[in-house]
Formats: structure tokens, sequence, C-alpha cells
């Protein structure tokens, strides 16, 4: 599963792009690109002129279904570092608020505001680092992009695209390092100690200076200046081999304007060194150069030939340049991407810490980057759902098709076994009714006849002793319980005494008592009244 992520830093002079596409675990930069703003263009109508580059980047990158992420240039924003007696997070989220009313000399409805800590100190208090840009510019900014087909998800913060940057290719652990990236109309300086930045401050000088200088000196435009100042490549060690070259190039520079132009290089340059500690010693972080294990520097500004010696003999420390990506060896690629590299690290690690000036659209900014980097999974997931659905629904089909055909075939029977026409909505519980009613009736019989045992063992005992008696013939027999009533006549009443030892020879029965109700010559009639032992007795 992969996604495209375009990181864009605009500049005053250019936009530079990178291009990366990302798996779960890495990432590879596909694409790296500087498109220069027209700067003529850009003093007349700096709009159309970014617009224009931007366009011109489009035609040379597909950035097509890619997460756009945006830095913000630090000259447009302002910060303020701010200590809280306490550390915790939504406590200082919610003072925030009333903080930057404090600090921020804007009304808050003109801004567009965040926050993100600083490294917790042993305290207890909490610092963080407070930055709002004014919402109209930032506005016009992103109305431009999307102009053109573009719209950013994430807008961050120049320092903390260099810290990333610092720390994807830094191997040296516990130490303070001054970042200073110079560009074209300002340097950004940052203060980074173990990784973590945690003091950074925009100066207004830059390589743009050297060139309006050079435009002023030569009468040229500023896209002829910025040729030259390119061509020239200025030597910042000596001024005779500055001069020498440009005399073998043929530019038709004099040598005193060629000293005019190296003066003016120099002295731009040591007023970022100048501003340069005055902020340091303002940060409230460290006093003096002394604190710093060394200089890193980056931006277009770095590429001036001498400015690493400059640097170094006022600070006394070591002085080196921000690495790259190996697959990149131009030298304007290497020293002016930094920022774009360092603001797609932070976009991919660590944006939730980071100020984000867009963080009112991340919910949406967060769905969409899913959305891209986890489409093919959502598809074979929405895909599976699909095939669970509709599974279920064969089943449900099924089990309904299975339980219709059961319903019909539970119809047919109650039908034949109760032999009835008149079928009712559930056959199975009239059935049950039925069984239940049956089941009571055929308890009264029991009661009524007895169990088997008892009443058909009387019948047959009663039957088999019987020899026969002249006349005997029974009129009614009754069982009640153990006992059995035979009411009838006989021809000779004294036949039955033979017939009552009978029964009781066989020994199944406790009593058997004889009753004459009337009598005649012509018959007797009498009562029988057979009372079986106890199964205790029989036993």
């Amino acid at each position: 599963m992969f996604d495209n992520i375009v990181s864009i830093d605009i500049g005053a002079s250019s936009i530079k792009l990178i291009k990366a596409r990302r798996s779960i675990k890495n990432f590879e930069i596909t694409a790296a690109l500087i498109e220069e703003i027209n700067p003529d263009e850009a003093q007349t109508d700096y709009a159309a002129a970014l617009r224009k580059s931007i366009f011109a980047l489009k035609e040379r990158e597909n950035l097509a279904e890619s997460s756009v992420i945006l830095t913000v240039t630090s000259d447009l924003v302002f910060f303020r570092n701010i200590t809280f007696p306490f550390s915790d997070m939504g406590k200082i989220r919610e003072a925030i608020p009333f903080e930057a009313e404090e600090n921020i000399p804007y009304p808050s409805e003109k801004i567009v505001m965040d926050f993100q800590p600083l490294p917790q100190s042993d305290t207890g208090a909490r610092s963080v680092i407070l930055a709002a840009i004014n919402r109209d510019i930032l506005n016009a900014t992103l109305e431009i992009l999307s102009e053109t087909g573009l719209d950013p998800v994430f807008a961050g913060l120049e320092s903390n695209a260099l810290v990333k940057s610092y720390d994807y290719f830094n191997s040296v652990n516990n130490e303070t390092v001054l970042l200073v990236d110079i560009g074209h109309n300002k340097t950004v300086i940052s203060i980074i100690r173990n990784n973590h930045l945690l003091y950074n401050r925009s100066i207004n000088a830059g390589t743009g200076q050297i060139i309006s200088n050079i435009s002023d000196i030569l009468r040229v435009s500023l896209s002829e200046a910025s040729g030259i100042f390119e061509t020239i490549d200025i030597d910042l060690n000596t001024t005779e081999s500055g001069m020498d070259k440009v005399a073998t190039e043929g530019l038709n520079i004099t040598k005193p304007k060629m000293k005019k132009i190296y003066s003016g290089a120099l002295e731009t340059v040591n007023t970022i060194i100048s501003d340069l500690l005055i902020s340091i010693k303002s940060s409230g972080i460290v006093n003096d150069y002394s604190d710093f294990s060394r200089i890193m520097l980056s931006g277009g500004g770095s590429n001036i030939k001498g400015i690493g010696r400059l640097f170094g003999d006022e600070s006394g420390l070591p002085v080196v340049f921000m690495p790259f990506v190996n697959e990149f060896s131009d030298r304007n690629i290497r020293s002016r991407l930094s920022i774009c590299l360092g603001n797609l690290l932070v976009f991919m690690n660590n944006r939730n810490d980071s100020i984000n000036f867009l963080k009112e659209r991340s919910a949406s900014a967060a769905a969409a980057g899913w959305n891209n980097r986890f489409g093919i999974a959502k598809l074979f997931i929405i895909m599976s759902i699909a095939v669970f659905i509709v599974n279920l629904m064969l089943t449900f089909y099924s089990v309904y098709k299975t339980n219709s055909y059961s319903d019909e075939q539970l119809r047919q029977k109650y039908k034949r076994y109760f032999n009835t026409s008149n079928i009712p909505k559930d056959p199975v519980v009239e059935a049950s009714k039925i069984l239940q009613k049956e089941r009571q009736e055929l308890k009264v019989l029991k009661d009524m006849i007895g169990e088997h045992s008892s009443f058909t063992a009387i019948i047959g005992i009663v039957t088999k002793t019987f020899s026969g008696i002249p006349g005997f013939y029974v009129k009614k027999m009754s069982f009640e319980g153990n006992d059995m009533t035979i009411e009838g006549e006989v021809k000779n009443s004294s036949d039955l005494e033979q017939y009552k030892k009978n029964i009781l020879q066989t020994g199944r029965f406790e009593t058997v008592t004889v009753n004459i109700t009337d009598t005649n010559r012509a018959r007797s009639l009498f009562r029988m009244i057979i009372k079986q032992k106890s199964t205790t007795e029989q036993r």
C-alpha cells in the first residue's frame, strides 16, 4: 500500500518541491524540483508570478492523487516562547488563548495560531512555542494553491522542518547545534538541543539583498542580476579571486563594480552573523556561541564560497553543511531542499505534535490521508463486506425457502393426521394443544379404569376362575381403585359360594363379598364385591 506526498516550500524567489512515495515502513523520493519565480514579475504581481511557477511545476511533475503539504515561511510568522508553572497539556491548551491575547499584538479573529511543547524540565514547569500567522495572508496563499488544483492538508514551520532534516541525518547524540538556513529574503535560525527545537527566529537578510545590490550596481533587471549572481560565483575568501574569475567569463564587469558587488555580499553575510548573535543572546536559552557544539548551514546562501569560514571565524565553532539524500548530486537541490524534506518528515512522523496552521482542517485531512494511504486496503475491505452481505442474504434466502418448505410439509401432515381442511397458521402450536388435550382425556380414562395391571388382571382372574354357573348373567360391572363390583342374577345363589372360593384361592384378593339383593323361585339377584389386595400384600 502506497501513497504520494508532495512537500512544497514557497519562497520569495522560488518554489521548492519534493514528491515522495510512501509505504507503511519507508518512503522514496521520486522527484526533487526547484522552479524559480521571476523576480521582476513578482515585484509587479507576486500572486500571478507564483501561480505561473506552480503551473510550470505541474507541467514538470504529475501532482495528482497526492497529499499536498506546505511550509509556511518564517518571516510571516509571529513567535513566542511561553512557560507555564504546570506541565499538564490539557491545562496548557486551555490557557493558550489567554496567553495569546497578551503575547500576540493582533486580534484573535485575524490570526491563525498553534503551539507545540518544548522538552519538559525537571521543575514541573512546561514551555511551549506559540506561533501565529495573519489569517488573510495564509488564506491568500491557500487560494492561489487551490486555483492551481493544490489543496494542502498540512502547513508547518520551517524551523521544525530543519530540525527533522538535521535529525534524519544526524549521528551525534546529546549536542546543542545552531541551524542557519540562508534564503532569499530571510535567514531562519533554530537552536536545537538533543534533537528538539528550543528556539527559532527569522532574520530579514538573505541572498536577495546581494542580488538587489548587483541590479543597482550594474543597472540590470532583477532577473538578470540573479543570473549574474549565479555566474560570478562570489568567493568571500578573497576579492581578487572573484574579480579574476569574472574577467575570464566575459561579463563586462569592471573591477570597481566587482569590488562593490563583493563588498555588498560581505556586508550582507556580516549582517546575518551579527543579527544571529543578537538573536542567540535574546533567546534566554544560551549566552553565546560557546554553548553550541557546531553550526550547520543550509539554504541557497550556504552555496556562497567562503561563507562557512566567516561563520567559523566569528563563532569559533565547526561549521558544516546540512546533508541531503545521496541520490541527488545537484548543489542547488542538496542545499535548498532541506526544508522541503524536513516538512515531509514532520508530516509523516510528528504532525500531531508539531505546529500546523491547517489544524482546523486536520480531521478532514487525516481522513483524506487515510483514504489515500489505505485506498487499496479499503477497497478489499469493502469488497469483503459486500461478499459477506451477499452470502448473508443468500443464507437468509436459503433458510427462508427451507422454512417455507418445512411449514408446507407441516401443514400437509396436520391436514392428514387430524383429518381436517382447516389448517391453522402454526400447525405445530395447534398440534401441541390437541396433544395436551388428548393427554388430559387419557388421564381421566386412566383414573376411571385404573392401570392396566389392576383392571385387566382382575378381569382375567375373575374370568379364569369362573367354571360355569347355570343362569349366571352379569348386568353391571364397575371398577373403582382396587375394588370391582359385579351385579347380576343367578339361578341358584348357592352356586355363588363356590365361585367366591375359587376367586379367593388365587391369593390376589383380600375379600370377596356376595350380597343377595332379591330372590324368587326362578332366580336370585346378587352384588359381588371383589377387593384386591395391595401391592405389598401380594408380594
